[in-house]
């Protein structure tokens, strides 16, 4: 996972995530999918994830073997 430098101006801050999964299974797959899931310490120190986006590929992506898919998340908020 690649986490990009945080950035901002004068109404937002944001901060770019990206992720490449390469198939090396033999074969073409479908991805249908792509989460993000996040740790997160609670007040009582015991950790937890949740998944904080899912994104469903309508028809699915095939992905041949040897090939790889990325996928690059903008998280933005307000300044």
């Amino acid at each position: 996972m690649g986490i990009g430098v945080p950035s901002n101006d004068s109404t937002k801050n944001w901060i770019t995530l990206t992720r490449t999964s390469t198939n090396n299974g033999g074969s073409t797959i479908t991805m249908n999918e792509i989460g993000l899931y996040v740790k997160a310490l609670h007040s009582t120190n015991a950790a937890g994830m949740f998944c904080m986006i899912r994104d469903v590929i309508a028809g699915g992506q095939a992905i041949t073997n040897g090939q790889m898919l990325t996928a690059t998340y903008t998280l933005a908020a307000a300044a």
